[in-house]
C-alpha cells in the first residue's frame, strides 16, 4: 500500500514523478516529472485539484490515470488531461485528481507492482 498525501495544498512548488504505463515517444522510459503548479484551480479550461507543469517530453495520449508520486513516494494526485499536442510532441501542462479523493470515492487502496 502507497501512503497518500492528506492536503494537497502542500504540494504547490514541489516536484512530483509520475509512474505512466506508456513509454514516452523517443524515450525507452515511463517515468515522468513535473512541478506542481496550483491546486484547486482552473487550467486547460476545466477545474481541477492539481495543476502541473511537466519537464520533457512531457505527457501524452494514454498517460490518462498515471499516478504523480512524492519524492517521499505518497500518493499525490492521478493524471487527468494534458494540452492536445500536435504530433508525437508531449504536453506540459497537466491536470490531475487528488490520489487521496479518488482513493476514498473508490474505496481502494493504492498500490505499485
Amino acid at each position: 500500500m502507497i501512503d497518500l498525501v492528506e492536503d494537497i495544498h502542500v504540494l504547490v512548488g514541489h516536484r512530483l514523478k509520475g509512474i505512466s504505463a506508456l513509454n514516452a515517444p523517443n524515450a525507452n522510459w515511463q517515468v515522468r516529472e513535473a512541478q506542481v503548479l496550483g491546486v484547486e484551480a482552473e487550467a486547460l479550461g476545466e477545474r481541477c485539484d492539481v495543476v502541473l507543469s511537466v519537464l520533457p517530453p512531457g505527457t501524452f495520449r494514454g498517460d490518462s490515470g498515471m499516478l504523480w508520486l512524492t519524492q517521499e513516494g505518497q500518493a499525490a494526485a492521478i493524471h487527468a488531461r494534458g494540452e492536445v499536442m500536435p504530433g508525437i510532441q508531449g504536453s506540459s501542462l497537466t491536470t490531475a485528481m487528488s490520489a487521496k479523493r479518488a482513493a476514498m470515492a473508490l474505496g481502494v487502496q493504492l498500490s505499485i507492482g
